[in-house]
């Protein structure tokens, strides 16, 4: 079948363009193709890819990586995820934080979930490297090494300090803490970054925004 094409003075397409019924259903049309790509990118993610970056944020309980975690979310908008350690293995497993728990798995089926669906995905805790090394750099492997890794390497005089500004500081105090604390336990991986006394909350989120937009433009 041909078809021919219809020419149109300006005045004509002056008139269709501002015609409300007009502007109307091309409005409709435009709604129903953005749904439909929504339906694509949501069934056939392998063949739209995004690049997802991976932002692991690692330190001593009480060391804010929760609060920058939720800033940085903040910040980037949707199609941020956040994988929290202490929710997935405190909250909906209940399991001790010993080597081979079940939350090692599921936090990194979680992560991985986020590969190619999301902008960004940030994994926090405290992710002790005795315990969590083998997932963390099969994680690096995964996201291919499109990874911003930071280290919240502070003194534990200053974890208690910001814990008392925490919810949970009615559940537990510094003898709790102590227990838990683990002097310089970074991960060794290229580019982790530390993350130190002196830098304010908003010192470390437009830190890594920068990093995370720097990369994107190279």
């Amino acid at each position: 079948m041909k078809y021919s094409k219809i020419k149109l003075t300006f005045y004509q397409r002056y008139s269709l363009l501002t015609n409300p019924h007009f502007r109307n259903e091309m409005r409709v049309c435009c709604q129903i193709v953005i749904s439909e790509f929504q339906k694509l990118k949501f069934y056939f993610g392998g063949l739209i890819k995004i690049e997802t970056k991976l932002i692991i944020l690692r330190g001593n309980s009480g060391s804010g990586k929760t609060t920058i975690a939720k800033l940085l979310q903040k910040n980037l908008g949707e199609e941020t995820l956040v994988v929290s350690q202490d929710i997935v293995r405190r909250e909906m497993l209940m399991v001790p934080d010993l080597q081979g728990n079940m939350s090692i798995e599921l936090l990194k089926r979680i992560t991985e979930f986020g590969k190619g669906t999301c902008k960004v995905v940030i994994l926090e805790g405290i992710l002790k490297k005795q315990v969590y090394e083998e997932l963390l750099l099969d994680l690096v492997d995964y996201f291919d090494h499109h990874v911003y890794a930071y280290y919240f390497d502070l003194p534990f005089t200053e974890t208690v300090e910001r814990h008392k500004l925490r919810s949970s500081a009615k559940e537990f105090g510094e003898e709790r803490l102590n227990t838990w604390w683990i002097p310089s336990d970074q991960l060794g991986i290229n580019g982790e970054m530390m993350l130190t006394i002196d830098m304010s909350q908003q010192d470390i989120v437009d830190l890594i925004l920068h990093q995370i937009k720097e990369s994107s433009c190279s």
